[in-house]
């Protein structure tokens, strides 16, 4: 038995038409505050916890305040990303930040209020997928992994956070980018925060600024035209958070260069959290408000489920041979 499927042949144009350049990507990297894991104080440069390099800290003493609690997602902690790198391409990326823009823009309603004054958070699952949709299936469908597969980033879900979530730590990493974006002339931009989760052990934390032309965009552009590249036929998507998502995604996907370093090796737990979710070990239902410390173990596998149902990269064509 094989597996075909297909893609729109103009694909890499179209990606290449609205990439970000490789120089811009590092100028905004090297631009974009970080949050301290314990006071959520913004900096440029953060020291790291020197085992995991996932979590950041503005000081020695935030770091060992810490401990008591990070020490539990620093033992799970997988080698195959950094979560503070794909918080800066989320950030540095025109095109991504965009799409992010416009899940906050769709999820809380911001063209009608836009909350200038209060805190709103979205937790953002990430996970690592095989980059070639093949393979992918063929995890699903109980086969091998490749010995050395690639990986990349993909963004699983996206869930506004009730309003009980919020700690001390992101209040204070949203005043102080409340405060920047008014200063810097902003005051009638919205301003969010994105809890970036992988597996729901690994946190990072960062501000989101959403831009009037984004918010004029959302208004005025409430579908875009989508071309199956099966059939050719074009059908309207509306604007919303699962589409947005979706361009994410195949946003990374066509990012064969790994321009965006978004591109990493596939773990055992990547493997099995892919195989989880093909098995049904997932969860009836799951709730925003997750446990910090000892998550349910099949949460990142019912998350997956719900992106593979939910977008039609999946949607492949099997032929019997």
């Amino acid at each position: 038995m094989e597996l075909e499927h297909t893609v729109h042949p103009d694909i890499k144009k179209y990606h290449k038409s609205y990439s970000t350049s490789p120089k811009d990507l590092r100028v905004a990297r090297a631009q974009g505050k970080q949050a301290c894991a314990v006071c959520g104080k913004l900096e440029y440069e953060l020291r790291r916890c020197g085992k995991c390099k996932h979590a950041s800290y503005c000081s020695k003493e935030c770091q060992k305040a810490d401990w008591p609690t990070h020490k539990f997602a620093c033992n799970a902690a997988d080698s195959g990303v950094n979560m503070t790198k794909i918080a800066q391409t989320l950030n540095a990326s025109t095109f991504l930040n965009m799409q992010l823009q416009g899940a906050f823009i769709a999820a809380f309603d911001l063209l009608r209020d836009p909350r200038l004054d209060r805190l709103f958070a979205a937790r953002v699952d990430i996970g690592v997928e095989p980059t070639d949709l093949i393979t992918f299936i063929k995890i699903y469908r109980g086969g091998p992994p490749a010995e050395k597969g690639e990986g990349m980033v993909q963004v699983n879900a996206f869930t506004p956070l009730p309003e009980p979530w919020i700690t001390e730590r992101a209040a204070q990493v949203w005043r102080s980018a409340r405060e920047s974006a008014t200063s810097a002339g902003l005051a009638t931009s919205p301003v969010g925060l994105v809890v970036l989760s992988k597996a729901s052990a690994l946190v990072q934390i960062f501000p989101i600024i959403v831009f009037p032309q984004m918010m004029n965009i959302m208004r005025n552009s409430p579908t875009f035209q989508r071309v199956s590249s099966l059939t050719g036929i074009t059908t309207k998507v509306p604007v919303d958070v699962a589409s947005l998502m979706e361009m994410i995604n195949k946003h990374i996907r066509a990012d064969d260069k790994n321009k965006l370093s978004l591109r990493t090796e596939m773990t055992p737990e990547d493997v099995q959290i892919i195989r989880d979710a093909a098995s049904g070990n997932v969860l009836a239902t799951r709730s925003a408000d997750w446990p910090t410390i000892a998550p349910p173990p099949q949460l990142a596998a019912t998350i997956l489920k719900e992106k593979i149902a939910r977008e039609s990269m999946y949607q492949v064509t099997i032929m019997l041979r």
